[in-house]
């Protein structure tokens, strides 16, 4: 069963920013006295080095920073838009508005405070060899302020959510606005989660994390930062288990649930301690030609445990879940993430006694305004990242409920074999076709919450198919329900001259074939109908279709190696079309009827060209 997880369940506090990716030669890492492996501040001197990136090389724009990553992980495992919030200081600069847009692509609904004056700060992800050089130059993220929180909206996001991700890096910007967050969860029995994030928050800002840790539910950290936090606490030991027993004793000031304390050693055991008990959970080891980039893997593998804790799953399956993310991304270049998630794909309908499949599970309660806000949303998702809103909804590549592998697996099968789409096409399509299944399954939804039952029928569908305007749909939907035995596992209609030819089968659809595997050279051809007489058909030699004058009667052989007629429509003027080998030709198909009844004539128009 899937979990309703609701819109800002998740806020998420770090340093957000941009990321620079691109693939450069020994000679530019030379030019900014960088190094392979290595990662550092960036001072003036490689501040130029962001604009010749823009210039001269294909550059990838990533949303970085340690919890915005944690929060994308999350997205792209819920599936979900708007699940989490971030909080975190950006400029007033084209920088600020690549990463606002991707962030929001991403699905995260970003609360950033913007700096009229300083940049948004960014960071160089150099590729060589395999090998990465980081660069980061903080700027305007280190300059969040507290007073950002007492914005109304931010009040709110603050109230709504139930858990809070925060991390070690943010304890150099704004330690009090920890502090207000883990004190308001604390009296709420809210869930604080903390990562140390690196040696030198022990090393160097020890005071302030020992005010912090009491009201920490969940710990996070590697070996190395635990190690720190042992040295720098005088805690006598370098074992990562009794480290992080130690750590999970801290006293804390919300007594309702113990600590977890989470400790990654790479392909080394994950470590966790809780009252008093130590476990190890194995981690699967991969092979050295798919490891392409182990930074982001630590936070891709909080962002997957995360999701995995607010559905209230078991630690296994949260660990599980979590090494699978940081997997992933440690398989891509930079903390990215294959276009489908496996785990998103587990998401299974479920099936009621009586057969039939129950949406609701994928669904949840999704009702007509949920869409009505969604299409406001998307009208006026580019005005609001132009006038820095973050109140805009963009769709994800992903869809919003049902697992997009679903649509490739769809698409694989209707497309024609001829047919190319680039990445964009297929992501249209994708989109497409997750928002048309929006629209009628919420529709059905709310009418079977009106009537107090859980399961969506196919006559629900049909109905809200119906009353949406989709009406024309339906006679070819029923017609294929009601001969699915005699069709068989193809899930064909075919093209007859016999009286029993569905009467809509050029229902008005964007695009509609009809396979016709059934029709031997020796049965009479498909009856066509143009400008009133009936005419046989044959391929004319160009593909551009050829308009008939005003009553003027053609006839055409169908070839003897045919086997498959494709029904097409130009969607402006609703002319249907025949594809034949290598040509259109406009058509009307109508069933022939035993008493010799001639239908009525479609008028032929004007068609744009469309290629094969």
């Amino acid at each position: 069963m899937v979990v309703d997880i609701p819109e800002g369940v998740l806020i998420g506090m770090c340093n957000p920013l941009l990321d620079f990716q691109a693939v450069v030669g020994k000679d530019f890492l030379d030019k900014y006295g960088l190094k392979e492996n290595d990662a550092i501040l960036a001072d003036n001197n490689h501040l130029p080095m962001f604009s010749e990136l823009q210039k001269n090389y294909e550059v990838d724009y990533i949303p970085g920073g340690a919890a915005q990553n944690v929060l994308r992980t999350f997205q792209w495992i819920i599936n979900k838009p708007n699940r989490t919030v971030f909080f975190g200081a950006i400029g007033n600069d084209e920088y600020g508005e690549k990463l606002r847009e991707k962030a929001i692509s991403a699905g995260v609904n970003v609360h950033y405070q913007v700096n009229q004056e300083v940049k948004t700060g960014t960071c160089a992800a150099l590729i060589y060899k395999h090998h990465r050089s980081l660069a980061a130059h903080l700027a305007a993220a280190n300059t969040f302020t507290i007073d950002h929180l007492d914005k109304i909206e931010n009040i709110e996001a603050i109230e709504k959510a139930q858990f809070y991700y925060i991390t070690g890096f943010f304890i150099t910007v704004c330690p009090e606005a920890i502090v207000r967050v883990a004190k308001h969860a604390a009296e709420k029995n809210k869930v604080v989660m903390f990562n140390i994030s690196a040696p030198f928050v022990s090393e160097f800002y020890g005071k302030t994390l020992e005010e912090i840790l009491p009201y920490v539910d969940i710990f996070f950290g590697n070996e190395e930062e635990v190690k720190a936090y042992s040295k720098c606490n005088n805690l006598g030991t370098e074992d990562i288990k009794t480290i992080a027993q130690k750590i999970s004793e801290i006293e804390k000031v919300n007594k309702a649930r113990p600590r977890l304390v989470v400790v990654t050693q790479g392909p080394d055991p994950v470590i966790v301690a809780s009252e008093g008990k130590v476990e190890e959970y194995p981690v699967k080891q991969l092979k050295e030609d798919e490891i392409v980039d182990t930074n982001g893997a630590g936070d891709a593998f909080c962002g997957g445990f995360v999701s995995q804790y607010v559905q209230k799953k078991d630690l296994k399956a949260c660990i599980e879940v979590g090494c699978y993310a940081a997997r992933e991304v440690i398989s891509q270049q930079g903390c990215t993430f294959p276009e489908r998630c496996e785990m998103s794909g587990r998401v299974q309908l479920s099936t009621t006694l009586d057969g039939v499949v129950d949406y609701s599970a994928l669904l949840g309660d999704v009702k007509e305004e949920d869409h009505n806000q969604m299409h406001d949303q998307r009208e006026n998702s580019h005005e609001d990242i132009h006038q820095g809103n973050n109140s805009s909804n963009i769709i994800l590549e992903q869809d919003r409920f049902m697992p997009i592998a679903n649509i490739s697996r769809i698409m694989k099968r209707v497309l024609p074999e001829r047919a190319k789409l680039s990445k964009e096409a297929k992501e249209c399509i994708q989109e497409c076709v997750t928002e048309f299944f929006l629209f009628i399954t919420s529709e059905a939804a709310e009418k079977c919450n009106i009537e107090k039952r859980k399961t969506i029928t196919g006559e629900d569908l049909l109905n809200s198919m119906d009353s949406l305007g989709f009406d024309t749909y339906l006679p070819v939907l029923k017609y294929r329900e009601a001969n699915k035995a005699e069709r068989g596992a193809n899930d064909e209609i075919t093209i007859d001259n016999d009286d029993d030819m569905p009467q809509s089968v050029c229902a008005q659809t964007p695009v509609f074939t009809v396979a016709s595997p059934q029709i031997p050279p020796p049965r009479p051809p498909i009856q066509v109908y143009q400008n009133s007489n009936p005419v046989q058909t044959k391929p004319p030699e160009s593909k551009q279709p050829q308009s008939q004058p005003q009553n003027q009667q053609e006839k055409h052989d169908l070839p003897p190696n045919f086997k498959r007629a494709d029904i097409f429509i130009d969607t402006n003027t609703m002319q249907h079309y025949i594809f034949v080998e290598n040509g259109y030709i406009p058509i009307e198909i109508r069933a022939i009827s035993n008493s010799g009844q001639i239908p009525q004539p479609m008028p032929l128009h004007s068609f744009r060209n469309s290629q094969s």
